[in-house]
């Protein structure tokens, strides 16, 4: 298996990021994790992937969802998510981290995200990691509705107010 690990240069201090939320003993997930594809500007936040069925309760395992790596508390929060706390069905791809740390862009190709995530074509979100609430950025305008075609490459800004990506 994978495993995503965080080092601070120059002291080379390793942390696991992709570790089991069971143990206080710190020990690696089970499964694959992929794609550590953001980190804070401080330091103290990491955006991964992974398949692992322990990274976090109700999470992972029969496919590939994203989590946030807190430094100082140890522990991972799961991205795939609605604001109600129900899990994700399909895949996320493609996790970014605005630098600042608090915004999360991502694909799924899941429909009814959102209201007007009516289509099952890939689209790009965000989602608060202070609040929960999640944001189809993806949409025609503010009616919330879905483009057309497949949306891909999303990136955030700092503060997670901009979003780009290829649709």
């Amino acid at each position: 298996t994978f495993d995503v690990v965080a080092v601070t240069l120059p002291s080379y201090e390793r942390q696991l990021v992709s570790t089991a939320s069971s143990t206080a003993n710190r020990r690696t997930a089970t499964g694959n994790s992929l794609s550590a594809s953001g980190i804070s500007d401080n330091g103290q936040r990491t955006v991964f992937s992974s398949a692992a069925p322990d990274l976090v309760a109700g999470a992972g395992g029969n496919v590939y969802s994203s989590f946030v790596f807190d430094q100082s508390a140890g522990t991972n929060r799961h991205v795939g998510q609605t604001p109600d706390g129900a899990a994700f069905t399909r895949s996320i791809r493609d996790p970014q981290l605005a630098r600042g740390g608090r915004h999360v862009v991502f694909l799924s190709d899941q429909g009814f995200l959102t209201p007007g995530d009516t289509n099952t074509l890939s689209d790009a979100f965000v989602q608060d990691l202070e609040t929960r609430a999640l944001t189809l950025a993806s949409a025609r305008d503010q009616s919330d509705e879905s483009l057309d075609g497949l949306t891909s490459e999303p990136l955030i800004n700092a503060d997670g107010r901009w979003v780009a990506f290829l649709n």
